[in-house]
């Protein structure tokens, strides 16, 4: 059982740092579950310390729902259903990992505004951070749809920039 979590936790790991793909998971509906849970849950950690304008949980309703959407969508262009599972499992568990380093400099940053010093090292690593996110997003899109990796930025930089818009309006509707 060990044995089995590290290698899933080393794959994970391997995604992350642009050496693996989604293929390499395994296909199975309850890691699926497990994973989003968790994504989930850390998403509503995350909004708690970043975003003021919506509840966290809508807003971690909307990341998980737009990310299995976009997957969906993404894979059903070229009719690759089957690897629905392996993909939402490869964003969902780099999501976490990606998500965990992001929670330390959020952290990092909301401590440095409560006491009126300079932000500008947290601010610059969380946009290292954004980038490297962006990254993996595409490595794996690269790997799940069978495309160039620069449609694969394409493709992520068209999520982001939705992601984005949807999250605006989100904010210009409460208030």
């Amino acid at each position: 059982m060990v044995s089995v979590v590290s290698r899933f936790l080393s794959t994970l790991v391997d995604i992350c740092l642009l050496r693996a793909g989604p293929q390499q998971l395994p296909h199975s509906s309850s890691l699926l579950v497990l994973c989003l849970i968790v994504y989930f849950s850390l998403d509503v950690a995350l909004a708690k310390l970043s975003i003021t304008f919506v509840q966290p949980v809508a807003f971690a309703l909307f990341d998980t729902g737009l990310m299995l959407g976009f997957a969906w969508f993404m894979l059903s262009f070229k009719g690759y259903y089957s690897r629905f599972t392996q993909t939402a499992i490869a964003f969902s568990g780099s999501g976490i990992l990606l998500g965990l380093v992001a929670w330390v400099l959020l952290s990092w940053q909301v401590s440095y505004v409560d006491s009126q010093q300079a932000v500008a090292l947290p601010t610059l690593l969380l946009l290292v951070h954004m980038l490297w996110n962006l990254a993996v997003i595409s490595a794996i899109i690269h790997h799940a749809v069978s495309i160039t990796i620069y449609w694969a930025w394409g493709v992520t930089l068209s999520y982001f920039f939705i992601y984005m818009i949807v999250i605006r309006l989100m904010a210009v509707a409460v208030s």
